[in-house]
């Protein structure tokens, strides 16, 4: 039997996940282990008996015992981790299950930075197991392109970058708080048209560049966009006086681990024009 040092998984949401428990299985049994399968629990765990491996599957489980102890299982595709939170019931909208699945990948980023070993080769699990020091965890399939690509390695490196594509915002329509769409019908009272999509960000500065398409059509627009948390935002204001293609970039601090919004504005009643928002990019910068 193998020399235990970190004896508990944490197996982030997967589509495949059952074929990832036959692997540990495996590999617990030729290591000449045993493998607890604590998957659905929610209460944190008390350190297992020697040669004994914990596997669990839901944040709540992971705490009371020191990060060292734990190897993650990091997704190999955000769209996979996304697709198996709805099948799972934890929340049925992917905009939703995109929102809850940056709040635990922020706090697999913490276990990582505090000593966890964050793994996408299940051949390496053996390695965590026996104490080897924490790699740089890469997943394989989209994480250049999703909504939580500055999670696309763990820890979350210094320069990491996602984009933020206009189907995980959410829009007004009116005075109705949903029901728009990225097209936005200028006309009406002065008000809130674009906000979202709460994803967490690390600690850290981070920077988004917003775009947006506006046909004004001869008028002047002032237009408000806050960037942050809730009401601790850094907010900036814009005078629009003809139509184009605008990018607006704004930056803030996070102290801690916390939700990310843009919230978008027009500051004043309009009788016409049209504003396309196309998305953003958010860059960690310091």
């Amino acid at each position: 039997m193998i020399s235990i040092r970190r004896n508990h998984i944490w197996l982030l949401p997967s589509t495949h996940e059952d074929s990832i428990m036959s692997h540990l299985r495996d590999m617990a049994a030729t290591a000449g282990m045993t493998l607890q399968d604590r998957r659905g629990e929610r209460q944190e765990q008390a350190p297992p008996p020697e040669g004994e491996l914990v596997v669990v599957d839901h944040p709540a489980a992971v705490g009371g015992l020191d990060p060292h102890q734990w190897i993650i299982v990091h997704t190999r595709s955000f769209e996979d981790s996304v697709e198996a939170m709805m099948a799972a019931a934890i929340t049925f909208r992917p905009r939703e299950a995109v929102s809850k699945l940056s709040t635990w990948l922020a706090f697999a980023n913490y276990l990582t930075l505090h000593g966890a070993a964050p793994v996408d080769d299940l051949s390496t699990v053996v390695n965590a197991v026996m104490g080897a020091e924490p790699a740089v965890s890469h997943a394989k399939d989209d994480r250049g392109t999703h909504a939580l690509s500055h999670y696309g390695s763990l820890p979350v490196a210094a320069n990491a970058t996602a984009t933020w594509t206009p189907d995980i915002f959410s829009y007004t329509l009116g005075q109705e708080r949903e029901g728009g769409s990225p097209e936005i019908d200028l006309i009406g009272r002065g008000r809130i048209l674009v906000y979202g999509p709460d994803i967490t960000l690390t600690s850290g500065e981070w920077k988004i560049e917003a775009e947006f398409d506006f046909l004004v059509f001869d008028d002047v627009v002032d237009l408000r966009f806050d960037w942050g948390h809730a009401e601790d935002t850094t907010t900036g204001f814009y005078k629009i006086e003809k139509a184009g293609r605008y990018k607006i970039e704004m930056t803030r601090s996070w102290l801690t681990n916390q939700t990310a919004e843009l919230r978008l504005w027009v500051q004043h009643g309009m009788l016409h024009g049209q504003i396309h928002f196309l998305g953003a990019v958010v860059s960690r910068i310091a």
